[in-house]
């Protein structure tokens, strides 16, 4: 990933001598920290995704602002209107790489 995102730490030792992480409400102990939780890795490639859209959606704009790549803005547009619930999120996280980069590299 390009970025991280940082857990809640505590200054604190517990008792038992482990640093605390909190994340989302829940402690979770260990003796390297961050440690990884599968709910935080879903937590971070949502995030993700969303970037991946607002990225999308800001060069979708500019084209269209533009004036500029009609049937290509087009075609994109029509398949975030049909992205199924069930979709497969490794391509489309690609497919929205594939977009990005087409409309800024024209």
């Amino acid at each position: 990933m390009t970025w991280c995102y940082g857990p809640q730490f505590s200054p604190e030792i517990e008792q038992d001598g482990l640093p605390r992480v909190v994340i989302g409400g829940y402690i979770v102990r260990g003796r390297e920290v961050p440690f990884d939780t599968l709910s935080w890795e879903g937590y971070r490639e949502g995030y993700d995704d969303a970037r991946y859209l607002a990225t999308l959606r800001a060069v979708l704009t500019t084209a269209k602002v533009a004036g500029q790549h009609a049937d290509l803005v087009a075609e994109i547009e029509t398949w975030l209107q049909r992205v199924a619930v069930d979709v497969d999120l490794d391509a489309w996280r690609r497919r929205m790489a594939e977009h990005i980069e087409s409309l800024r590299n024209l």
